[in-house]
């Protein structure tokens, strides 16, 4: 009975699509997946969205290109076998108290491996965070500033660009391992 089982699975797994070949060979070349990270599109009304947009895009690809266990690619003329895109959707005041940040990042891996893409992730990232003072028009909002890295927000930033990017590697990492 037990062989009938295994060569009832063998035959089962031998059946799959011309799509299943290109994900083995992928898998068992050992290549690091190849990552199109689109930039944050910033989908809010609030002054300062588009620095904080800039801020988080440079954020993730940092935390990621850290880990290297993913190619991220930046040119379009490259095709990656995953795109990432995200979309800044809320970053704003509380509301209730100016000084209680809500940032909200759709987040969406494609597997771009197949004829036609699959969706392997589509989720809203949501923070509140409670700031010394209320944002303002003038402030600052760039990862490169290491003033900025260390103050309330930049940290706040960090905090949501780390579970970004853990979320991208893991899932990107789930969709190779077959």
């Amino acid at each position: 009975m037990r062989k009938i089982a295994l060569l009832s699975l063998s035959l089962l797994a031998s059946c799959g699509g011309g799509n299943s070949y290109h994900a083995s060979y992928f898998f068992q070349s050992h290549q690091k997946p190849l990552v199109y990270l689109l930039p944050m599109e910033d989908q809010t009304d609030s002054p300062l969205a588009e620095e904080a947009s800039n801020a988080f895009t440079q954020a993730i690809i940092q935390r990621l290109e850290q880990k290297k266990q993913l190619e991220i690619i930046s040119s379009k003329k490259q095709k990656g076998q995953f795109l990432v895109t995200m979309q800044l959707v809320k970053h704003s005041p509380s509301q209730q108290n100016p000084s209680e940040l809500i940032t909200s990042i759709h987040l969406k891996i494609l597997d771009r491996r197949f004829d036609t893409p699959r969706v392997i992730l589509q989720e809203v990232i949501s923070q509140s965070t409670f700031l010394d003072e209320p944002l303002h028009r003038e402030q600052t909002l760039s990862w490169d500033d290491a003033s900025f890295r260390v103050s309330p927000l930049g940290l706040t930033y960090a905090k949501i660009s780390r579970e970004i990017a853990m979320r991208i590697k893991d899932y990107i990492g789930l969709a190779t391992k077959g």
